[in-house]
């Protein structure tokens, strides 16, 4: 009846997040980059180190019998090795953060976010102005898919520019593992691992 979809056209008007809530989610992730800057800097740079005793101990050692998990603990120190750990724990949300940071503040569909390849933000200058953007893919309107870039502003910015070094840290290391240690991963790992490259 009328009154029926009257309640229901009434009812799309509002958002699906209350904005209090939809606010606070954001709050949470800036937060958690601004309390893990130094955090997200540390990780990379050590793993990177691991990531070049990796490779050495790899052309040194290109049988050898051992786990993937007890060869990275021999390419680290006992410190290195609980630092890293300790590092690894207080940034491993940031991949939920930068995904909400997307979504909130560009206009991205969940699908269309999660399309977005590693070190696609960007930035141009402008009349003395700065302009931050995404290169994505929109299919919201037509039928086909169509590149284009999408506005976006410095706080997604620096979130994808953590996670773009992050995700670097961790795409060498598959490649390592593709290139010199393919055999000591699954089936589902090893198709999963190039999947990765792919994107």
């Amino acid at each position: 009846n009328k009154r029926y979809k009257s309640d229901n056209l009434e009812r799309l008007k509002h958002p699906l997040v209350p904005p209090i809530v939809h606010k606070k989610i954001i709050s949470e992730c800036f937060q958690f980059f601004e309390n893990n800057e130094k955090n997200i800097i540390k990780y990379v740079t050590l793993g990177k180190k691991i990531n070049a005793r990796l490779e050495s101990y790899a052309l040194k050692n290109p049988n050898i019998k051992q786990s993937l998990s007890k060869i990275f603990y021999r390419v680290m120190s006992k410190v290195e090795a609980k630092e890293y750990c300790k590092l690894k724990k207080s940034i491993e949300r940031i991949n939920p953060y930068t995904f909400t940071l997307m979504l909130s503040l560009t206009g991205f569909r969940a699908s269309e976010a999660k399309a977005v390849r590693n070190k696609s933000h960007k930035y141009k200058k402008e009349s003395g102005k700065v302009k931050y953007f995404i290169e994505s893919t929109l299919r919201k309107y037509t039928n086909e898919d169509v590149d284009l870039d999408w506005v976006s502003c410095k706080a997604v910015y620096d979130a994808m520019e953590s996670l773009s070094k992050v995700n670097d840290v961790l795409y060498q290391r598959i490649n390592l593992i593709l290139k010199y240690y393919p055999s000591k991963i699954s089936e589902e790992y090893f198709a999963r691992y190039n999947e990765a490259f792919e994107r």
